[in-house]
């Protein structure tokens, strides 16, 4: 009986640590995705929706994207911001990321603010990965891939602006999570609801 008991006691004690450490009740990461192109108001000078069905990384979400044109060489890109107006759902660390087309060293970058940051505005892209869609982070370390920048925010609605910096970009999903070390790739599915317009 006392050898019942102490097996008792002692696994009792190893499920109250294993809560207190949070692996037997993880909370659930949060993932909110939006369409590049579903923005509620298209300024009309810089930004487009263009039809793109797919590129070499296979199909493109909803088969479009938001797109600066290329311009001719020594052509100066207009600045245009697209606003878009997210909700939030909880209180949080969030981690942002964007499905991307870059052309050359010189198309391959947005500006990004996000509403309750006065540091001014962020760059997202620079890399050297062109003519292809893919995922690239808001990092302020130079690594695009894999080490996002958090972004603490509160429950409700946030406004995060992308703007034009340089031609020839195309911007097709983004992915606002809580899972620091989520690693994006392909297309996912728009979250119900995600934007308010």
């Amino acid at each position: 009986m006392r050898s019942r008991v102490t097996v008792m006691t002692v696994g009792l004690a190893a499920v109250l640590l294993a809560l207190c450490a949070g692996l037997l009740w993880a909370a659930p990461y949060t993932k909110i995705i939006w369409e590049g192109e579903d923005v509620a108001k298209l300024p009309g000078k810089v930004f487009s929706v263009k039809k793109k069905v797919e590129d070499p990384s296979g199909k493109v979400s909803g088969n479009k994207v938001l797109a600066v044109p290329k311009l001719d060489p020594g052509e100066k890109v207009v600045r245009e911001d697209i606003v878009y107006t997210v909700k939030v759902p909880a209180d949080g660390r969030y981690y942002l990321w964007a499905r991307t087309f870059w052309t050359t060293g010189c198309g391959n970058s947005f500006f990004v603010k996000v509403q309750g940051y006065d540091s001014g505005e962020w760059i997202i892209g620079g890399d050297g990965t062109y003519n292809i869609l893919h995922w690239v982070c808001l990092s302020d370390t130079g690594d695009n891939k894999s080490r996002p920048r958090p972004l603490i925010l509160k429950k409700g609605t946030v406004a995060i602006t992308f703007g034009s910096r340089e031609s020839g970009t195309m911007l097709d999903q983004v992915v606002l999570t809580t899972d620091p070390g989520f690693q994006p790739a392909g297309i996912y599915k728009a979250t119900a609801n995600a934007l308010v317009k």
